[in-house]
């Protein structure tokens, strides 16, 4: 019973996928792979019950094991390459990025009329270019300094805000230049926790109003998402995504628009500060 569900979501969900493939090999192979989702993997109600079958119930059989002959039959595919187009579907849906360069790889094969690994080749140029939208200067830079700020304050807020709170010389330094209220007596200085509680009289509308700040921010990209109104995240990968789609436009857009959307910014402009790529 607690399978039904799961087919109800499921299988609805395979077929209703189909429509963001449509025009390509994987709108073609999509329908025939939700239809096996159906009768192969998701029987009916009754099956799971065996009602009017004269089958035993499910969870009554013994599992089954499948042997070696089996194996070397039907040898499961080790990695993306090995995958029917079929297969690889699911992980397009997932946005699995793997599988997209596998996607982008077969498109080329098709379009170029060269062979897996000449293929793969070119993927390496075409991922190459992908990143190097966040590379270059000043755009990479522009894309990134929003997140690079949101690092460094993140930290640092982090760091300053606990001797803020809990130590003396610091406490009294900032209540001294910015706050001037009466400093506590002496009896009631002499541990941390009472510092604590000193200089939680205005540390607390201030810690509290930064995160309600947050708290409302956070509120309000939910309802962006919602209304399918991208954050700024999407839209620097579109703008990707769309760099991609002129350099290389005699290859199927979609499946270049995944691929750089999927992608991830390891080597962004400002890795190089940290001596990454």
């Amino acid at each position: 019973p607690m399978s039904f569900p799961l087919v109800r979501f499921v299988v609805p969900a395979t077929r209703a996928a189909a429509a963001k493939f449509s025009g390509s090999l994987v709108s073609r192979t999509f329908s025939i792979a939700a239809a096996q989702c159906s009768s192969r993997f998701f029987p009916k109600p009754s099956a799971f019950l065996g009602v009017g079958t004269g089958v035993r119930m499910l969870s009554t059989v013994p599992l089954r094991k499948p042997s070696l002959k089996e194996i070397d039959a039907n040898p499961p595919p080790r990695d993306y390459c090995e995958m029917t187009n079929e297969q690889l579907i699911p992980f397009l849906a997932g946005e699995v990025h793997e599988a997209w360069c596998e996607r982008l790889i077969r498109e080329i094969m098709i379009v170029d009329n060269v062979n897996w690994d000449q293929a793969n080749e070119k993927l390496q140029f075409i991922e190459a270019d992908n990143k190097s939208f966040c590379t270059s200067i000043p755009l990479g830079y522009v894309a990134c300094a929003p997140y690079a700020a949101g690092i460094a304050l993140s930290i640092s807020a982090a760091i300053i805000s606990t001797p803020m709170v809990f130590d003396l010389t610091t406490a009294s330094w900032f209540n001294e230049n910015y706050v001037t209220a009466d400093v506590a007596e002496a009896k009631d200085l002499e541990t941390w926790l009472e510092v604590g509680s000193w200089t939680w009289s205005w540390m607390e509308p201030l810690l509290g109003q930064v995160s309600f700040f947050l708290l409302c921010f956070q509120f309000a990209r939910n309802q962006m998402l919602n209304m399918n109104w991208k954050p700024y995240t999407y839209f620097v990968k579109t703008q990707r995504a769309k760099a991609l789609q002129r350099k290389y436009n005699k290859y199927d857009q979609m499946v270049l628009e995944q691929f750089s959307v999927t992608d991830t910014w390891s080597s962004f402009a400002w890795s190089s500060l940290i001596g990454r790529r």
